[in-house]
């Protein structure tokens, strides 16, 4: 039901041209701090795949390493190396799109999920993948690409030659929530917290 709200309000609004942002004149840009700490060594080659992939959907990301330099509006991605197996076992990250503000990723999950040369590919993904729940402000999945639930072994070694694409309705969707974002000051939890201000 959400969803639908929100593409009919996107679709009131005449935003129907996010489906083609490589089109528009500039990408928006979006901070994004990494939790400190020795998997950035790893994580910097997933960077500038996950750049590539968000460039398609019409973002920019600023990144920062470590959360004290980061602005108040900024999106936080930690990373953890001792996921508890019973914790989420399925899953190699997760998002907290309503909250809007912290991803985490499994890093030792992934790292087990391909062979060591293959790991940046498959971490660019999920980080791409999580940072298009926050964006988008939903909880939702696509049938095929990078925001399908689960990917399959050919999902996997697709990654490798060519990034996994954003359907249409994952740019719309990105895009309307980057302007909803900018709309109202930032994520959904620094509006909460605004609005609790006195």
């Amino acid at each position: 039901m959400y969803i639908r709200a929100i593409v009919a309000v996107g679709l009131a609004a005449g935003l129907t041209g996010f489906a083609q942002p490589e089109k528009q004149a500039s990408a928006q840009r979006v901070a994004v701090c990494l939790s400190p700490g020795p998997h950035l060594l790893l994580i910097q080659p997933a960077q500038a795949s996950a750049d590539k992939i968000l460039a398609r959907a019409g973002v920019s990301v600023k990144w920062y390493a470590g959360f004290r330099p980061c602005p108040a509006d900024c999106i936080r991605m930690a990373f953890t190396d001792d996921t508890p197996p019973d914790f989420m076992p399925e899953a190699l990250a997760f998002a907290q799109p309503f909250e809007g503000v912290h991803i985490r990723i499994f890093v030792d999950r992934v790292q087990k999920t391909v062979e060591p040369g293959r790991v940046h590919c498959v971490l660019a993904h999920v980080m791409v993948h999580e940072l298009g729940h926050i964006l988008q402000g939903v909880n939702r999945h696509s049938p095929t690409g990078i925001m399908k639930a689960r990917w399959d072994k050919n999902d996997y070694a697709d990654m490798v030659w060519r990034p996994l694409p954003f359907t249409a309705t994952d740019i719309f969707l990105i895009q309307l929530g980057l302007k909803l974002r900018e709309y109202h000051g930032g994520s959904p939890s620094a509006r909460l917290a605004a609005a609790r201000e006195p």
